[in-house]
């Protein structure tokens, strides 16, 4: 008689997230157990749909780009911090002219993109005795049939090898497998549980969003353009009109004739002319996009501005505001490939070292203390801002304050700022050659003469003094002697 009851009282739950009910229903499939048990079944699905979408879906793949672009850009430059200037400028070029040899630079944002898509991917360290080379495995080349799911473990849960499947001469993964150490591997993914061994695709939450909004967008189109196709529709009472052409009991021609490039259609008996219903507004149709583009964007951690690149409907505060964030996320994925570009730097520096190209540095010396010989900073991409002029005022404000350096601002806007200061060295002494410099207030180049008169600390003749070119030295005197200067005569005079 109670049964009803009963049932009731187990679906109650203290926590209301925790109860049973036809409303969250479909987390009935929610249960607790290790991540890989998880997403065991699930990974190479999310994988297949991920690469999918990433090729046909514009909204992804411009997410993709514009993280890519403010991550990696053309590459993250290494710029060497050993008390050895002269070893510096030698790593800094031989490992420059690496990155270019063996399109590392290229390989970084590979390497993102396929953690994005694939959620994971397999860099593999290649020493040779002619250079270092690698190679970056995709994660469907992992031999993930057996117990091991591919990758040996040692007792405290650390990769000790890899096994990877082999391509066959058709192109595809056979059954022949080659194990690798791990000391050759570096295993690129993002990591979100503490039971977490491999990647997941990072388009798992915004899978379903997108594939509705491509649907929609889909069957908008197709329905915009049946309705372009008819003009309009022919209805008679009593009865479903067609547009078959019979011959009209009214005249002895068909239906539809055809005067010059005009089509008329001759109405029979009871019929008339009705336009076919309109589809959705202009309005719902934007509305429908821009609400799920903007949850695209949310499920990929990424402001809906940047997603789409279009600020146009957001005012400076809040465009900053989102800017603030988009640039906290860049700087987690920059911090995420590190360890990898550190890895690589350190196995390039060995294989040099071993193979004698890299002079100055003894191998016993670097095996022993590598930290002292790879000192070094990474130059990223500069950090986008909403306006450069505001933000330069505020950057020269905190270094004001104490708050920053200038290095670290140069850092930020990827350059180092010794180099900046070495080339403005040089563009001083070149200026300088041809007498000009640059002006202490404003910045510009001009003569020193003009620079001198502005200050107004020295009279015209003695600002000739600093003019370094004779020429224009004689020139000035000349124009100042001309206007009756007879200091500047006597100089003249002297000089000549």
């Amino acid at each position: 008689m109670f049964n009803w009851l009963k049932k009731v009282a187990q679906k109650r739950s203290f926590y209301q997230g925790a109860s049973k009910t036809a409303a969250n229903r479909d987390f009935n499939t929610a249960g607790n157990a290790p991540f890989e048990t998880t997403a065991l079944a699930d990974r190479p699905v999310l994988r297949a749909r991920a690469r999918w979408m990433s090729a046909n879906s514009p909204v992804m793949n411009n997410i993709d780009e514009a993280i890519l672009n403010l991550a990696v850009g053309t590459g993250v430059k290494v710029q060497m911090r050993t008390d050895d200037s002269m070893l510096n400028s030698t790593i800094d070029t031989d490992f420059d002219r690496w990155c270019h040899e063996t399109q590392w630079y290229d390989a970084q944002r590979v390497m993102l993109r396929s953690r994005m898509v694939d959620g994971e991917v397999f860099v593999y360290a290649r020493p040779k005795v002619d250079g270092l080379e690698f190679q970056l495995i995709e994660a469907d080349a992992l031999d993930d049939q057996q117990m091991d799911g591919g990758i040996k473990r040692d007792s405290e849960g650390k990769p000790t090898s890899y096994r990877f499947k082999t391509i066959d001469q058709y192109g595809t993964y056979g059954n022949e497998t080659v194990t690798i150490s791990a000391e050759y591997i570096m295993h690129y993914f993002k990591r979100t549980r503490p039971t977490q061994q491999r990647g997941v695709s990072e388009y798992s939450q915004a899978m379903q969003v997108s594939k509705n909004l491509d649907a929609f967008n889909q069957s908008t189109v197709q329905s915009a353009r049946s309705r372009a196709s008819i003009a309009y529709v022919v209805q008679a009472d009593g009865q479903i009109a067609g547009l078959d052409i019979e011959p009209n009991p009214d005249i002895d021609n068909q239906n539809i004739q055809y005067i010059g490039d005009v089509a008329v259609h001759y109405l029979k008996r009871g019929e008339s002319i009705s336009k076919t219903a309109p589809g959705s507004s202009d309005t719902e149709f934007g509305q429908f996009n821009e609400t799920t583009t903007r949850q695209i964007c949310t499920a990929r951690n990424i402001s809906y501005e940047l997603g789409v690149s279009d600020a146009s409907k957001t005012n400076y505060s809040s465009f900053r505001a989102s800017l603030q964030k988009d640039n906290k996320r860049i700087a987690a994925d920059q911090a995420s490939q590190k360890p990898i570009l550190d890895w690589m730097f350190a196995f390039w520096m060995e294989v040099e070292i071993l193979a004698g190209r890299l002079k100055g540095v003894p191998y016993l010396k670097f095996a022993a203390e590598p930290w002292l010989y790879t000192k070094k900073i990474y130059t990223y991409p500069e950090m986008i801002t909403v306006d450069p002029l505001k933000e330069r005022l505020a950057d020269a404000q905190a270094v004001k304050l104490n708050r920053t350096t200038q290095s670290i601002l140069a850092h930020k806007a990827g350059v180092d700022f010794e180099d900046i200061i070495k080339q403005k060295a040089e563009e001083i002494k070149i200026l300088e050659a041809y007498g000009l410099g640059v002006d202490p207030d404003t910045g510009e180049i001009a003569s020193k003469v003009d620079i001198n008169q502005n200050s107004d600390v020295v009279s015209d003749v003695d600002a000739a003094n600093y003019v370094v070119d004779s020429e224009r030295m004689q020139q000035f005197l000349m124009d100042k002697a001309d206007a009756g200067d007879e200091e500047a005569q006597d100089l003249l005079d002297n000089m000549l």
